[in-house]
């Protein structure tokens, strides 16, 4: 939704773009794990198999009377790429609808930032460079610019290290100093229902010193930022920044 308002969209449509991403995987609880787990190395039977996915979805939802349209369209296509390798009609370019082309990217940024295999993930900030330097064929390039307008330097998800010498990881996306946001610190002792964070926007004394890859962290370090053990503190980090931005 956040990428959407960076185009002429209304707000109702801009709310049906968000209940689509909230929904357009839900059809993967009719595909068998083996399939889910193992999607990189998948046989030409399996991936036609997985390729139902978005057909599964739209089935389980129109079984909600009055369910929009709009997101059921949204769903079908959120695989179709620029360039026609997408599934499952092959449409190209300005067959593809703007909703769908922001939602396709933003689904691809998730995908590579939550990668099933840990080892194959990629920070929020590699994510977004890849998307712009190498698959522009397949994404809209406006929309992957719309989305680093968005998610600033340091993207949430990005694991970063601090002038402290500590690690943290970026929750939330500081729109007034955007090289200050909401940071949760790396303490393995710490309970995971209050981990420690710090707003940099309030710590003067302490600064970002840069981003790291995944590849750099120790597997301890990579598994304790693991994104979506802390999805609740995005969630909070995230409604906090839309409130602000309402406030202002």
């Amino acid at each position: 939704m956040m990428v959407a308002q960076h185009f002429d969209i209304e707000q109702d449509s801009i709310q049906l773009i968000g209940m689509a991403g909230l929904l357009l995987d839900i059809g993967e609880q009719r595909i068998p794990n083996r399939i889910l787990r193992n999607r990189s190395n998948l046989s030409h039977r399996e991936t036609r198999e997985y390729h139902l996915h978005p057909f599964h979805a739209i089935d389980m939802l129109r079984r909600y009377p009055g369910f929009p349209e709009e997101i059921l369209d949204i769903i079908r296509s959120h695989h179709e790429r620029l360039d026609g390798s997408g599934y499952p009609e092959k449409l190209k370019g300005k067959q593809i609808p703007l909703p769908v082309r922001i939602i396709s990217a933003v689904d691809q940024y998730d995908s590579l930032i939550n990668h099933p295999d840990p080892e194959q993930a990629v920070c929020p900030a590699e994510a977004l460079s890849r998307m712009y330097k190498h698959q522009q064929h397949l994404f809209a390039p406006d929309v992957v610019v719309a989305m680093i307008q968005t998610f600033g330097v340091y993207p949430p998800g990005t694991v970063v290290t601090l002038s402290d010498g500590s690690l943290g990881l970026v929750l939330n996306i500081n729109f007034e100093i955007r090289l200050r946001p909401l940071v949760l610190i790396y303490d393995p002792a710490a309970s995971k229902d209050s981990p420690p964070t710090i707003d940099l926007s309030l710590q003067s004394e302490l600064t970002i010193v840069r981003a790291m890859s995944r590849a750099e962290l120790p597997r301890a370090v990579a598994e304790y930022f693991h994104l979506k053990r802390w999805t609740g503190y995005f969630i909070q980090s995230s409604m906090r920044t839309a409130r602000e931005e309402t406030a202002t």
